[in-house]
């Protein structure tokens, strides 16, 4: 067993360098067109105004907060998803 496993660690490294590609031709320039972000939606960053409170989910003691985001319908909530960073 130590010598096939000496015998692929040694070998391994030589598949890497020995398998070459050459690049083809640069492809074509695309269209310009409208900034987008894939409907993500975002927002500056802005403080909580209420105090935080203690709750446990799972048996871990956590922290919550509510904040508002009028951008959010409810087909984004029933079938999107919502990230949140602090």
């Amino acid at each position: 067993m130590k010598k096939i496993a000496l015998l692929l660690t040694a070998l391994l490294p030589l598949l890497f360098f020995a398998c070459k590609k050459e690049a083809g031709p640069a492809g074509a320039n695309g269209a310009n067109g409208n900034d987008g972000n894939a409907n993500v939606y975002y927002s500056n960053w802005h403080s909580l105004n209420q105090s935080w409170r203690d709750t446990t989910i799972d048996g871990s003691l956590m922290k919550f907060n509510y904040d508002t985001a009028a951008v959010f319908t409810q087909s984004i909530l029933d079938s999107g998803a919502v990230l949140g960073y602090f």
